[in-house]
């Protein structure tokens, strides 16, 4: 993934998705829920990229049902700003709001989490 990735920042979107579909599948056979989230969430970045914002939310969507499924609110927190911007694109300012809001509330209880470490840890 961090290949398509690096294609993708080149400019070389069409090899970037191709490598990141390759990495996706074969994290799906793996067993690799992580490697899934951010595999698709790569996708989905390279398909906004590209306007194919229905794609590129489809990734988003599915990023974040995999995030949340295992408790990643990380990739959790990506996946909602993704979607965000596709709304935003399609002019969807409330959807876009909502996924903000979403993003939000998970960062914020990242940031609890992390106080109440490094005060009890």
């Amino acid at each position: 993934n961090s290949l398509g990735y690096a294609l993708a920042r080149r400019g070389e979107v069409t090899a970037a998705a191709r490598y990141c579909e390759y990495s996706l599948a074969l994290a799906r056979q793996l067993g690799a829920p992580h490697a899934v989230a951010y595999t698709i969430h790569s996708l989905g970045e390279i398909y906004s990229a590209q306007d194919d914002l229905a794609l590129a939310a489809a990734c988003f969507e599915e990023g974040l049902s995999v995030s949340q499924r295992i408790a990643h609110p990380v990739y959790a927190c990506a996946n909602l700003r993704g979607l965000a911007d596709v709304s935003q694109q399609c002019g969807e300012y409330q959807a876009a709001l909502e996924y903000l809001d979403k993003a939000q509330a998970l960062l914020q209880a990242i940031e609890c989490l992390l106080d109440f470490l490094l005060t009890f840890a």
